[in-house]
């Protein structure tokens, strides 16, 4: 990317920006998890077509972030692969909101400027509130929804159900630069980050 930027080549709106993904956006060769241990059923054949935007805008994805079992929950706990550390208290274990808890807590921690999420009833808004970042859900449709959720069926015949989830986005406010650092570096484990 350096190199074509040197060389003059055109480069992309989003060229070496570092993105992380929930757990719900299929990426090829790599599970879709859900949340869950139960529900990684062998990796993606092809990436979610957000994926192939980010990139083609010269995106960098970085791994993917952990959430709520099922996206179902608002608390951002999980039992099973552990609750990210809401990076607004280091003293404290306090909850980071879900769905799309991972993501809101990993750009709170400052592992990467941008991270997509899913949202129903709150999913990116709500971990957004709680770890002081900036939670945005678009218009229904202007993100393709196909190659998120792909194993949530409600209606047959459907990659994802239209209404049931809408990809957004987590981000630092540009108005502010972001938030202050941290009193203490920030832990991978404790921000529910996997790279890819």
């Amino acid at each position: 990317m350096d190199r074509a930027a040197a060389e003059g080549q055109p480069t992309g709106r989003l060229h070496g920006v570092p993105v992380l993904l929930k757990d719900v956006i299929d990426v090829a060769g790599h599970p879709t998890g859900f949340g869950s241990k139960a529900y990684a059923i062998g990796p993606a054949a092809r990436n979610a077509p957000v994926i192939d935007r980010l990139e083609a805008e010269g995106a960098i994805i970085l791994g993917k972030t952990t959430m709520v079992e099922f996206a179902v929950g608002s608390w951002g706990t999980n039992t099973v692969q552990g609750t990210p550390w809401n990076p607004s208290d280091a003293t404290q274990h306090r909850v980071p909101g879900g769905s799309s808890s991972g993501a809101a807590v990993a750009v709170a921690a400052g592992f990467a400027p941008i991270a997509f999420g899913s949202d129903t009833g709150g999913s990116i808004r709500i971990p957004a509130a709680l770890c002081g970042v900036v939670g945005y859900k678009p218009s229904f449709g202007l993100i393709p929804l196909q190659g998120a959720a792909r194993h949530i069926h409600l209606v047959a015949a459907a990659d994802v159900t239209p209404g049931i989830d809408n990809l957004g986005i987590h981000g630092f406010s540009p108005a502010t630069g972001g938030r202050k650092p941290l009193s203490r570096p920030p832990n991978p484990s404790r921000a529910g980050t996997a790279p890819l």
